[in-house]
């Protein structure tokens, strides 16, 4: 499992920043052999929005995110209905 975590404001419910510690692609496309895995911020408003829900893309062959789609040319598996976990990653990861 990869996890990347949202930071919402709790006052307006509204997101402040994505945070992709050690999983975000960067410019890396799908068909990149080995990939470098990077960290990022990415502030809530740079976001593309579907169904009231931030759009995040898996844009490496492994699972390395994003907020912007490297690969425009692939077809694309589109997730709306996913879980979010309110806590560390424990919580979603439960042992």
């Amino acid at each position: 499992m990869e996890t990347f975590f949202m930071h919402i404001n709790t006052q307006t419910s509204s997101l402040n920043y994505v945070y992709f510690e050690d999983t975000y692609s960067g410019e890396q496309r799908f068909r990149k052999g080995i990939v470098k895995h990077y960290q990022e911020v990415v502030t809530g408003t740079l976001l593309e929005w579907q169904v009231g829900r931030p759009v995040i893309y898996i844009n490496t062959w492994n699972h390395l995110f994003s907020e912007s789609d490297t690969n425009p040319e692939l077809a694309k598996q589109i997730y709306l209905d996913y879980p979010c976990y309110k806590g560390a990653r424990t919580d979603a990861e439960p042992h």
